[in-house]
Order: C-alpha cells, then structure tokens, then sequence
C-alpha cells in the first residue's frame, strides 16, 4: 500500500510540474527564463554518491595545471639562461609527449586495463613526477646540471599524469553520468507514450500513437538523449573542479617559490587519489570493449595484402553487404584513391570464411567503410595540425613575455596565474555562453550539432591572438629598445603591465574552448560509431612539429626573448592560421561530412564511375546477367561464384 501510495503521489507531483511548465510557456519573458533554467539544470546537473571523490581529484589537476604545470617553461628558462631555443624545444618536448600519453592511456583502457585502473596508475605517476620536480630544486643554487637531469627524468611520469586527466579520467566520470542516466525513471514524454498503447488494443493505432509521440519528441529543441545528457553533466563537474583548483592557484602560488610549489602539488595529488581511491565502491566500472582504431589498423592491413585481388564487379562478392553496393563509401572521385582499402571486404575464394576472418583478411562491409572513413578524414586532420602550430606558439612564448612583464599595478601585485586564469576563464564562457546562441543559430540550417561554426570560430580566435601578440610584442620591444629593463622588486623586466596580454589569453582560451567542443560535437555526429581519437592526434604531431619550425628560423631567436625577433615569429604563425582558415572551410564542407542526407547506398546502376571498374574474365557457361545472392541469405552462393571468378597478381 504504501509503495501504491508513493508511485501515485510521484506521478501527481510530475503531472503538476509539467502542468506548471506548461502554463509558464504562456506567460512573460522572465517565466520562461526560469523555465529555460530549470530545463537547463536538468540536463547539465546531476547528483551521485561519487562525485565528491571524483571532484577531489579533478580539483587536484586543476590546482597543478593552472599554478604549477602551465609555468613549468618559467621554470626550465631559469635553468638554461644560454639560449631560449633550448627552452622552447624540451618545454615542447614535454607538452607533445602529454599529449600523446593522454591517447596511448585512452587506448589502453579501452583496451585492456579499463578507466579506472588507468586513472589510479596516472594519479600515482604524478605525484612521482611532482616529487622529481621538487628534488631538482635542492641542487638550484650549485649543481645545476643535475637539476635538469632530474627535470628530464620527470618528463615522462609528469606527462603520463598529465595524459590520464583528459580522455581516461574524463571518459569514467562520463561512465558515472551514463550509469545515472540509466537508473532514473523515463521520461514523461515516454510515460505517456507507453500508457497511450497500454490501453489501446488496436494494433495499428498502437503504431500511429507511437509515430506521433516521437514525432512531438524530435520536434522538442530542449530534449536531450541520455548519452547527450551525461555529457554534459561531465563537463559540468570536470569545469567545477578546475574552477575551484584554480582559484587558489590564482590567490596563493604567485608568492611561492618553486620548491614549495612542487611540494604543495605532489601532497595535493597524493591526498586526492587517496579519496578517489576511497570511493572504490560507490563507481561504476566498465570493463575494456577494446580500441577501434585497431580494428581499422587491422582493415588497412588486410586491405594491403589483399591488393593483388581485381576489384569486384557484383555486390555479392563483399562480405556481409547489407546495403548491396557496388562501390563503399564513400564514393566521391575525391576519394577514389581510397577504393583499395574496399578489398579488405572481398571474400576469397581459396580459403573458407572461417578461416579468413580468423587470419584476419576478412571483415565486413560496415568495418571497411568505416576505416575508409577514419582515411577520409585526413584533410580536416591537416587543419587541426595547423591549429596545433599556432597553440604551441601561445603556450610557450605567451608565458615567457608574461615573465618578462611589470606585475606591478598601483600598488597591488598582480600573480603570475592570472595569465593562466584569464585564459581557462574565456575558455569557459565561450563554451557556456557563447555555445547555445551558436546553437540556436545553427538549427535554422541544420539539425546536428554545430561543429562546423565552432571548429572555425576556434581557428578565428586563434588567427586574432597571433595578431594580438604580434602588436603587444612589438609595443613590448620598443620600451626595451628605449628604457631597457627596470627592477621592480628584484626582478629585470619590462616596463609594461602584464594587463597587455588579456586580449591575446582571452583569444587563445575562446579558440581552445571552441576547438574543443567542435571537436566533440564532430564525434557525437560523426564518429559515433567509431569511438577513437583519430583526429586528437594531430595535436601531438603539431606539438612536435613546431620544434622543427623554431630551427627551420632559428635565426629569429636569440640568448632571450628580449634579444630575439619574437614579433616575426608571430606574424609567421598568424600567416599560417589565416591560410588554415580558407583550408578549413574546403575541407568541412566535404561530402563525407554531409549529415543531412547521409550515407546514400545507391545501386550499381546509379553509381557514378561504375562503369570503369576493373573488368573479371567471365567463366564459360556463366549468363551475361546472373542474379548473384547475397552473403546473409545464402554463404553457399557466394562461395560459389567467387569461386568461378580469376584473381590475378
């Protein structure tokens, strides 16, 4: 009686909350911002008994980065002194090789360990990189080369620790907030649905009660599906604690010396792994479903060693074609150097079916076009690894002109975080401010998710913090050229406030945020069958590449900064980001990237270039037209005409 009692008076209470919602729809302005807000709370906000210990640890990383992690370049220039170019190529050194653990631990996981062990093992390895750190410091003032002895041995660990705060550490809080999702009751919409064809007896009304509740579901701009959901309530608590660990950063690390810093930070990060680890029981645990960028390794692999096979002239010959196609796609002339990749498909008439997939050699058609896919989008790879340059420009030198810089404004001193600060703040408003009015603007031509716009609002930014540099830069030369340096409080700088570089920090945050949710809009579109990290590897390789860039105009820089011809530098990478933009805008509107229409599985008559495949030898006795069977309904079939058709090497 009593669980009757609570499940109707549950069901009250939500037809009275939507009754409410329903009638402030009809009234002013502010009753449907509030309305609009408590929708928003509800898909962005989440409450679960994991969380405090989840946010402890995202607390942790986000104190280390903006107090410690973001300034480390400070701290290697006050090792090498001689020659700035040997600064800015270990500091990039450093920050591709995070980069790249973040992708080799997000693979792993996936792979064999799962999220959360990899996320333990990531915590413990920077804590030790931080105790590294810390060591080097006693050997600052009379052995300077075993400071950075011990600086390159924490290279790594730092970088492993570094590496598990994004994707690994990201992806199993997003497994919370999926698992959330699942144990919440439906919907009310669902509710309704399911009680309308309870009671309706008629079969055929059952199914127009069900397309018309859909229908007003799709038409509902607010609804969200549980993936979409859980995704934004990660964001939220992820921003939530790195909010809270950088404000600290910003009020009390600018009048720490290094070693206290490193410390602080390595204590820090063992004391929230340690309540992370706490929560053992309260998480949700998945267990590794493997990596697909494996899988479409092992279709290229199998595509090359089958490249000796004539390309099929019947659907019947690719293995499980559910679609009866002809050509994969994509079909573009663009892409028709990437047919080879369609052999990996093509059933082999020497050996069973069982034992070409077990050799690998064999793997179905969705397989094959998907691994296509990952192939195709190597133009928009391209523009991210431009994008990556120009980031590796704001996160080395951005840092050193600000340690060359007065800190001091009427009295009050302004900490070195606030750089850093200023820029995960505008990094934040773009996504949380800027991101539903580019949202709303999209829907009127699109009903997906508004990458496009924000992967080229993001190289914008990018192109308009290179020119904000290069102005305050020169501005910052000529008071050199002129004054020289001043001391203020025991430190040789410029005499120009460091409040000149905001604009350039508020840029470069607006183009990482906005590259960063473009980024997952694209695969929430895009890749969701795919599920890897493809295009994020162009970040590590521009990371790399902009040590190569730096020799290829060694010319430019000097001893310091103040000595080198940094404003050429930056005129060079905004040069490259503008040109990036007019790549960008080709390469996004490619047909692959067409979701409005999606994937069109015409037949073989309508394919265009069909006619100029590579034509088999037609055994004698076969009909000019045979009607070939498919692989689902008869194996038989096709093992018999494979059989009857010649390979040649």
């Amino acid at each position: 009686m009593h669980d009757n009692t609570s499940q109707l008076s549950e069901s009250a209470m939500t037809e009275c909350r939507w009754a409410w919602l329903s009638q402030a729809a009809r009234c002013g302005w502010w009753t449907r911002l509030f309305q609009a807000a408590v929708r928003w709370f509800h898909n962005n906000v989440a409450f679960h008994n994991s969380i405090p210990f989840i946010t402890a640890l995202v607390f942790s990383h986000g104190l280390v980065e903006k107090g410690v992690i973001q300034f480390l370049v400070v701290y290697v220039t006050n090792l090498w002194k001689e020659d700035v170019r040997l600064v800015v190529i270990l500091w990039n050194v450093q920050q591709g090789l995070s980069q790249t653990m973040s992708l080799v631990l997000d693979a792993t996981s996936e792979k064999w360990t799962g999220p959360f062990l990899m996320v333990v093992i990531s915590t413990v390895s920077y804590a030790a990189g931080m105790w590294l750190l810390y060591f080097s410091t006693k050997f600052l003032d009379y052995n300077i080369r075993n400071v950075v002895l011990l600086f390159i041995l924490a290279i790594l660990p730092t970088a492993i620790g570094i590496g598990g705060q994004s994707f690994t550490l990201c992806g199993f809080i997003s497994d919370q907030m999926n698992q959330l999702e699942k144990q919440n009751p439906q919907t009310q919409q669902q509710k309704e649905l399911d009680h309308d064809i309870d009671n309706e007896k008629d079969p055929n009304k059952c199914i127009d009660i069900k397309k018309e509740k859909e229908k007003e579901v799709e038409q509902d701009e607010n609804m969200m599906d549980e993936e979409e959901r859980a995704e934004n309530r990660m964001k939220f608590w992820v921003r939530i604690g790195k909010l809270l660990g950088a404000l600290p950063a910003f009020l009390w690390f600018g009048d720490m010396n290094w070693s206290n810093l490193f410390k602080f930070s390595a204590i820090v990060i063992m004391v929230s792994g340690f309540l992370f680890a706490c929560g053992f029981r309260r998480y949700h645990r998945r267990k590794p479903s493997g990596s697909a960028f494996g899988g479409a390794f092992r279709v290229i692999i199998a595509a090359l060693r089958k490249r000796c096979l004539q390309y099929p002239h019947s659907p019947a010959q690719f293995y499980q074609n559910q679609e009866n196609e002809c050509v994969l796609w994509p079909r573009d002339s663009l892409f028709r150097c990437l047919r080879w990749v369609d052999k990996a498909a093509i059933v082999m008439p020497t050996h069973t079916l069982q034992e070409q997939e077990r050799k690998k050699l064999l793997f179905p058609v969705a397989k094959v076009e998907a691994a296509k896919f990952l192939l195709a989008m190597t133009p928009l790879l391209g523009t991210l690894f431009i994008s990556s340059l120009g980031e590796a420009a704001g996160n080395n030198f951005f840092y050193l002109q600000a340690d060359q810089m007065n800190r001091r404004v009427e009295g009050f001193k302004i900490p070195f975080a606030y750089v850093t600060v200023t820029k995960s703040f505008s990094s934040g408003t773009a996504i949380l401010a800027f991101g539903p009015i580019i949202k709303k603007l999209w829907k009127r031509r699109s009903k997906t998710r508004p990458w496009k716009p924000k992967l080229g609002l993001g190289f914008f930014c990018l192109f308009l913090s290179c020119i904000a540099a290069w102005l305050v830069e020169t501005r910052r030369i000529d008071l050199f050229q002129r004054d020289g340096l001043v001391d203020v409080e025991g430190q040789w700088v410029v005499d120009m406030s460091i409040l000149w570089l905001t604009p350039q920090f508020w840029l470069l945050g607006f183009s990482q945020g906005f590259s960063d949710d473009g980024l997952k809009d694209f695969y929430y579109i895009q890749a969701v069958e795919n599920r890897n990290n493809f295009l994020y590897w162009a970040f590590p390789s521009g990371t790399f590449a902009s040590i190569a860039w730096i020799l290829a105009f060694q010319s430019w820089f000097d001893k310091t900064i103040n000595e080198s011809r940094l404003k050429d530098y930056y005129v060079g990478v905004a040069i490259l980001c503008f040109v990036n933009l007019f790549f960008y805008l080709w390469a996004c509107n490619l047909s692959i990237f067409d979701t409005t229409t999606g994937r069109r599985h015409e037949g073989c008559d309508s394919i265009p270039g069909a006619e100029e495949q590579v034509e088999l030898e037609k055994p004698a006795g076969l009909p000019s037209n045979p009607v070939l069977p498919s692989i689902e309904t008869s194996i038989e079939g096709v093992t018999e005409v494979a059989s009857s058709l010649k390979y040649k090497c």
